[in-house]
């Protein structure tokens, strides 16, 4: 994987929920006051904190998923063709995310 482009993790959410900060001072997102109320500014704020971590385990688990997609054995494995079609979609999915969130355009 590149170097990532946005502010490395971890991220937590402030105890207000306005704001998400990596380390003691570093800004990386701040919630507007016009949202619904304050739970759902900190619901908000937490998703977002949890960001670099959730990017870091589907990074991880891409190759573990792809590798199994690619081991299509039904006679061997005893899946049917529904499960192969199923772990191709997530592992195709899951790449796609990662372009996502590293803003970089599928090859």
């Amino acid at each position: 994987m590149s170097k990532p482009k946005h502010t490395p993790g971890p991220w937590r959410a402030t105890q207000a929920g306005a704001n998400v900060k990596a380390g003691a001072i570093t800004d990386v997102a701040y919630l507007s006051r016009h949202l619904k109320g304050e739970e759902e500014r900190k619901a908000n704020a937490d998703l977002i904190a949890a960001a670099p971590d959730l990017l870091d385990l589907v990074e991880r688990a891409l190759p573990i998923i792809a590798a199994e997609a690619d081991r299509r054995d039904d006679a061997f494995f005893g899946q049917s063709e529904p499960y192969w079609s199923e772990m191709r979609d997530l592992a195709n999915r899951i790449e796609a995310l990662i372009l996502k969130a590293r803003a970089l355009e599928a090859a």
